[in-house]
């Protein structure tokens, strides 16, 4: 066997734990489900934790190789059916948007006031703070749990139904970076690079094992964006971005970025393609959006649902490892006046340094901090949007990999701690250490990368 089916080592481990943990509990639940004693559930933190450190190694270690595309079809084969295989462990999302499927009306309820019932077959499943939460997804999540409901009384069934889905998109993003590494050359994407992305840690493990939907918006959007700045086809990466958008809000960050980074490379904008783009994109958008809606008005109720919840997650839990030993109010907001100053301070530099400032560069610095900084909470999967921005300035290099990863290993920490049960102090300690780390490892990327 080739060395570089190292790759699979972890995603074993994780397998055998999920089964496991199905074994001790009788139960595939995530939250408060743990193992029945505190060896095993110290064990299991010990060897996820380990695994996923040992995942990243093995990225880093290969990424500059050249994998012949056959070594590299079947190790993707490999994963994804064990990715396939594994049951959720650390998050119990993938159940909150199946729960959304088993509404008897698509309506607007399901964006303004929407509560499980304990009736649902989802109701143990969900976290009890999200039964009585809106959806904060987009459309398409919802028709996507519609369409997996194969069983009333199942939610084993319907779990596999919905990783079944991720399973043939895993297949259809292998056999399209296959089609255009032979058919194109482009100065933005580097294809070679962009095929790794199915095998770094926070794709295999977040997207298809954990089922976050980021990972299905993440593969639309490269589409879209392979689409205008290699085909310079407008109308359909507009088209693609609209789908990501449909899945995951936070998306939408991209379609600044998209036309900026394209004037940034001194491209042309044909209005006619842009307003066909434009114009099919509003009429997908009415249609999916139409069954939820009864005014225009709840369209943003998941954007109000959002805030809510509260922002500076990852510095709030930083701030309740000293209790209320200080104002916790009083110290956000000199966090916010630091971090203003601190923008201006690398713009200014940029300037007196007589650096040519891109408008790109900027907005892209400005999104990552607020996406990474101002989170309900930091969760290691929205690095995956994040990871899509260094494709775009960066797709020749391998230094953004190293820092990618130092942040991704530092946030995983904080994600996999959930599974220690009654002891916040651990958790927060957890959160503590991933958010200074991602923080030291955030801010030494651009003072290397944006000061230069």
């Amino acid at each position: 066997m080739s060395k570089e089916y190292q790759f699979l080592v972890a995603p074993l481990i994780f397998l055998f734990l999920s089964w496991y943990k199905y074994a001790d509990t009788s139960s595939i639940q995530v939250d408060d489900n743990f193992f029945s004693t505190e060896f095993k559930i110290l064990g299991n933190y010990i060897l996820s934790l380990g695994a996923m450190l040992y995942s990243f190694y093995i990225f880093r270690k290969y990424f500059t190789n050249s994998i012949p595309f056959s070594n590299y079809f079947k190790l993707n084969i490999l994963l994804a059916f064990i990715c396939f295989l594994t049951l959720p462990m650390y998050s119990s999302d993938i159940f909150s948007i199946l729960s959304f499927g088993t509404a008897e009306q698509f309506n607007s309820q399901i964006y303004t006031s929407y509560e499980l019932k304990p009736s649902n077959i989802y109701y143990d499943y969900v976290y009890k703070l999200y039964r009585s939460v809106p959806c904060v997804y987009g459309p398409l999540n919802i028709w996507l749990s519609k369409l997996c409901q194969l069983s009333p009384h199942s939610v084993i069934i319907n779990l596999f139904s919905i990783k079944f889905i991720y399973l043939i998109l895993h297949f259809g993003f292998i056999f399209l970076i296959r089609f255009f590494s032979t058919r194109i050359h482009s100065e933005v994407f580097n294809l070679n690079y962009i095929r790794w992305i199915p095998l770094f840690p926070l794709v295999w493990f977040q997207g298809f094992m954990q089922l976050h939907n980021d990972i299905l918006a993440l593969f639309l959007a490269i589409v879209g964006a392979i689409l205008l700045f290699t085909f310079h086809r407008l109308a359909a990466s507009v088209f693609f971005l609209t789908l990501a958008f449909c899945i995951k809000f936070n998306f939408i960050f991209l379609f600044g970025i998209y036309f900026v980074y394209w004037f940034d490379l001194k491209n042309r904008i044909h209005r006619v393609k842009l307003s066909l783009g434009v114009i099919f994109s509003g009429i997908f958008l009415r249609v999916v959006y139409w069954p939820f809606i009864e005014n225009w008005n709840d369209i943003f109720a998941p954007v109000f649902v959002i805030s809510k919840m509260g922002t500076h997650g990852s510095l709030k839990e930083l701030l309740g490892l000293v209790g209320g030993i200080i104002d916790k109010n009083w110290l956000m907001e000199m966090y916010d006046i630091g971090l203003g100053i601190l923008i201006f301070a690398l713009f200014y530099l940029r300037k007196r340094s007589k650096i040519s400032t891109s408008w790109f560069q900027g907005l892209m610095l400005l999104t990552v901090i607020v996406i990474s900084l101002y989170a309900h909470r930091f969760f290691p999967w929205y690095l995956l949007l994040v990871m899509f921005f260094f494709y775009f300035k960066f797709p020749h290099s391998h230094e953004w990999w190293k820092w990618l990863t130092i942040i991704s290993m530092a946030y995983c920490l904080q994600d996999l701690s959930v599974q220690i049960p009654h002891a916040l102090r651990l958790f927060q300690l957890n959160v503590g250490m991933a958010t200074i780390l991602g923080f030291i490892a955030i801010f030494l990327f651009f003072r290397v990368r944006f000061l230069r």
